[in-house]
């Protein structure tokens, strides 16, 4: 099986199981119905997974092509900001200007409490 042929079977797999599995935990009752919480943390690992499977495949792309990974790893960092652009869009466009930027700053706030603690824990792990 070729790398693109793997690559495209686990983002497939990734893009269909992870909600059929959520979808199946909430109807058996694993999972709370309704639940704000849950389904943003199963949409941010859903996301994350895809955004993994195409870091994955596009860091054996690149290098199979002659380019560098540095360009693979611009265009997986890409994904992310695409993410966060549309976010903030999606905050304006369904709460006003003002509701908008108030929503907009929470979610920066959570940003930078994320980054700090990734940092955190990188240096952490990495003195162990």
């Amino acid at each position: 099986m070729t790398n693109t042929a793997r690559h495209l079977a686990w983002g497939i797999g990734w893009l269909f199981g992870l909600p059929l599995l959520a979808f199946t935990s909430v109807a058996v009752g694993l999972l709370p119905a309704g639940s704000q919480s849950v389904s943003a943390a199963v949409s941010i690992l859903w996301t994350s997974g895809l955004i993994f499977v195409f870091g994955s495949w596009a860091l054996k792309d690149a290098p199979a092509h002659g380019k560098s990974r540095y360009i693979a790893l611009t265009y997986t960092v890409a994904w992310l900001l695409i993410l966060v652009f549309a976010v903030f869009s999606y905050l304006f466009a369904t709460r006003g200007a003002k509701d908008g930027l108030l929503a907009s700053l929470k979610f920066l706030a959570l940003l930078l409490a994320l980054a700090i603690f990734g940092m955190g824990s990188f240096r952490l792990l990495g003195a162990l």
